[in-house]
This record gives C-alpha cells, sequence and structure tokens, in this order.
C-alpha cells in the first residue's frame, strides 16, 4: 500500500523562504512565509526591495517553489489580497496537488569547481530560527552511497605509503565537542565542489592550507613540526566544519548555468577525512533566485551530452 500524502500545510514554517514566480512576465523574488491557515491559505510577506516593482493584483495566478525536510517543491497557487500596511504581503490559495522533487534522489553530478566555505561571524546577528514543524525533523543523513569512501577530484593524491591503518586521522569523522574554539572567529577556506546536486554540493578542502608550503610553515612556525601543524589544522578544520554548523558558500558556476553567487547558506551533514582533504557535505538552507535552475541546467547538459545512453561494448 503506497504509504499517505503528507498535507501541503505539513511543510511550511514560519520565516521560511520560498521563489515566487509572476505566470506572465516570470518575475521572481525570494519571499518569506509569515503564516497559514486552513483550509488552503498563505500568507508571504515581499521584501521592502522588491515591493514596488513586485505586485501582484487580485486573482493573478504565481508559482511557489521551496525546500523543505529534503524535498523541493512546487505549485501554482491564486493570490486573494496583497496587503501594504504594515509591509507587503500576499495572501495566497494553494491547491491541494503538488509537485515534489526528493533532493536524496535528485541527480548528482561529479564537478571540479572553486569556492570559499566561510563559517559565519559569531558576532553577526543568529539567523532566526524556523518555528517547530508540526510533524517531527527529519535527520539529515548522508545520501545513498555516501557513507563509503567519497570519490577524490582529479590532483588528489595521498602521501606515498600512507594508509588508513597509518593514519591516525584518516575517515575520521568530524563532530562537535565541548572543546570547539571555531566560535571565537569567522574562518574561511578555499575548497573544490566535487559532486552537486540541486540539494547541495560534496566538498574537499585540503588539510594542509596550499598556500603554507612546508617551508613558510617552518619560518612561521618555528616551533611546530610540519606533522603538528596538520594536526592543528585538522582539529581547526573539525571544529569549523562539525556536522550541525553553518557555513556561506561562495562560487562561480560555468555555464550553461553560469552564475556567481555569494553567501549561499548551507549546513553541514557530514564531514570526514580521506588521504589530504576533509570532504563536506553541505545542503543548502536557502537558495538564491535562479541557483536550481542553474545547477539543473548543469546536470541535465551532463546528462544529455557527456553521459553515454548506448550500452559500450
Amino acid at each position: 500500500m503506497p504509504p499517505t500524502k503528507k498535507r501541503m500545510q505539513e511543510y511550511f514554517d514560519l520565516d521560511q523562504s520560498v521563489l515566487i514566480e509572476k505566470t506572465i512576465s516570470h518575475t521572481r523574488s525570494v519571499c518569506k512565509i509569515v503564516g497559514a491557515r486552513d483550509p488552503h491559505f498563505l500568507l508571504i510577506e515581499v521584501p521592502n526591495s522588491n515591493a514596488q516593482t513586485f505586485f501582484f493584483t487580485a486573482n493573478e495566478k504565481c508559482i511557489v517553489r521551496f525546500m523543505s525536510q529534503g524535498s523541493v517543491f512546487g505549485f501554482r497557487a491564486k493570490v486573494v489580497k496583497t496587503i501594504s500596511d504594515p509591509f507587503t504581503m500576499l495572501i495566497l490559495q494553494y491547491p491541494n496537488e503538488y509537485e515534489e522533487i526528493t533532493v536524496r534522489n535528485s541527480r548528482r553530478v561529479e564537478c571540479n569547481i572553486g569556492l570559499t566555505i566561510e563559517t559565519p561571524s559569531p558576532d553577526a546577528e543568529e539567523p532566526r530560527k524556523p518555528a517547530e514543524k508540526t510533524v517531527g525533523e527529519i535527520e539529515e543523513k548522508p545520501d545513498e552511497g555516501e557513507s563509503e569512501k567519497p570519490a577524490k577530484p582529479a590532483g588528489i593524491a595521498t602521501e606515498p605509503g600512507q594508509t588508513e591503518e597509518g593514519d591516525k586521522m584518516e575517515g575520521r569523522e568530524c563532530k562537535k565537542t565541548e572543546d570547539d574554539l571555531s566560535g571565537s572567529s569567522a574562518l574561511a577556506f578555499d575548497a573544490t565542489i566535487v559532486d552537486m546536486s540541486i540539494g547541495g554540493f560534496r566538498v574537499a578542502v585540503p588539510i594542509v592550507d596550499q598556500g603554507m608550503p612546508p617551508s613558510l610553515v617552518r619560518q612561521t612556525f618555528p616551533t611546530m613540526s610540519p606533522a603538528l601543524y596538520e594536526n592543528h589544522r585538522f582539529q581547526a578544520l573539525c571544529a569549523a566544519l562539525a556536522q550541525g554548523n553553518r557555513v556561506l558558500l561562495k562560487f562561480e558556476l560555468p555555464d550553461p548555468g553560469q552564475g556567481i553567487f555569494e553567501e549561499v547558506q548551507g549546513i553541514v551533514s557530514w564531514a570526514r577525512r580521506r588521504g589530504d582533504y576533509l570532504f563536506v557535505g553541505v545542503r543548502f538552507v536557502e537558495q538564491p533566485d535562479l541557483l536550481q535552475e542553474n545547477i539543473q541546467s548543469i546536470i541535465e547538459h551532463q546528462k544529455t551530452f557527456f553521459t553515454s545512453q548506448i550500452p559500450l561494448p
């Protein structure tokens, strides 16, 4: 017997970001849910910066998209009323039927794209947490196959003679501990996106800072051996990128999904060491306008032109 499909309102959270798109002009704006009421009404706050240009009339149609509980949802809604005081809001009426794409089952592609991964400054304003869900939180687990050794991007290699048994830190997972010191200041690490999906990235962060060759390590830390420096660097990475930590991603996607994205919010789903790299799974918390579409266009391009559809001999 197939599982019962949940009601749409079970996926809504206060302050949750949603992408609203006009059906005629295709103008888009990232808005926030500020309320919901049975049977099928949704209250949406429109940012002040878009309030003048992103205007709806009664009975106008729009498309709503958002992420929740590991899935991407979409549906067509009708604008019941526009409210301008005390701030711009839309009252939407949504249908019973909706489209759902499970992020865990969405297609992934391997890649080699540079990015900067940052930990928010402790002095920055803490993001507002969503209200408690009407259903229990789904525990975030690695996608299917992530529990196994991740594929290394081109150019990643371990030291000669290094083995998982010989390296005590090899395969070690990063967890939050009471001794984590990463909250003392904002940190930034250069890394590589090794594969992507519409729900997030797998990222490889070098254990040893590529800008710190052994000679510079000896010069900067004269009392510290290269091995001790590597251990300290690994501990700093583990503290900053522990499971459950919030991060900011900055990257540029190539054609056909070209675009520069800054401060994309994510949460670390898992982190573990393999060889000279700390591999990190990051799921998106809030997607900027067009990010999902740009990633999807890259995935479809890869599938169409660089994935054989004919069985090889």
